[in-house]
């Protein structure tokens, strides 16, 4: 007997702002958006170098996230979204911008 189920794929998750290579300071507001959720509820979970700064619940596709930037020091920091949806399906992006408080 062969069980043939469906593959799972990932989610796709696109940053709109800010933009790769940016130079900014202060409070940061990110837009994220993810295609090819399934369900009632999506987490959005925003890192920046590997620490948490932002996590939200929606029923939507789309969330904008504040994030202090004066909580890091000066440089190039990697931005990392990861959107898990209802059904357990999980993608992720990451952008690079360069913190100047």
């Amino acid at each position: 007997m062969t069980v043939a189920n469906g593959t799972t794929t990932g989610l796709k998750v696109i940053f709109t702002r800010p933009a790769e290579g940016a130079t900014l300071g202060g409070t940061i507001w990110v837009d994220i958006w993810v295609e090819g959720a399934s369900g009632t509820s999506n987490t959005f979970v925003l890192t920046v170098d590997g620490t948490v700064v932002a996590r939200q619940t929606t029923s939507g596709v789309h969330v904008t996230m504040a994030w202090n930037s004066l909580n890091f020091p000066n440089g190039l920091r990697t931005m990392k979204a990861t959107v898990t949806d209802a059904t357990g399906k999980t993608g992720s992006a990451s952008r690079t911008v360069n913190v100047k408080n």
